[in-house]
């Protein structure tokens, strides 16, 4: 048994799959959007507004870009569960799986504190 074996053992078979932005989709500047870590949880905050981008983002299931004056999110549709990831110069990479959507279609776009997977959470103030 050699390293890649051994590997491949230890984290599966295949890799872990990355988001990747779809720079074709189209953009959404808001107010209000920080985005913040706590260990693998990604922190998502926004106002009232911003909430609506995401509600109307989760509802059509299709990629788009949110720009604020301090922070750039890419959230990208897909059907596959991916990492989401962090572009030094372009900003963060979220994947919007139909689970997202869904948990985003659950809560929005009522204020509060939601986590809405094991890697995001929203908090809409």
């Amino acid at each position: 048994m050699g390293l890649k074996d051994a590997l491949a053992r230890l984290t599966g078979a295949q890799p872990p799959r990355l988001a990747h932005p779809d720079f074709t989709a189209p953009t959404a500047r808001v107010e209000k959007l920080e985005i913040h870590t706590a260990g693998p949880l990604i922190i998502v905050v926004t106002n009232q507004p911003g909430a609506e981008v995401l509600c109307e983002l989760a509802r059509a299931r299709e990629s788009a870009t949110l720009v604020s004056p301090t922070a750039t999110a890419h959230f990208a549709a897909t059907n596959k569960e991916a990492l989401p990831i962090k572009d030094p110069r372009r900003g963060w990479v979220i994947p919007l799986t139909p689970a997202l959507a869904d948990a985003l279609l659950d809560h929005l776009p009522r204020p509060g504190e939601y986590e809405l997977s094991p890697a995001l959470a929203l908090v809409v103030e």
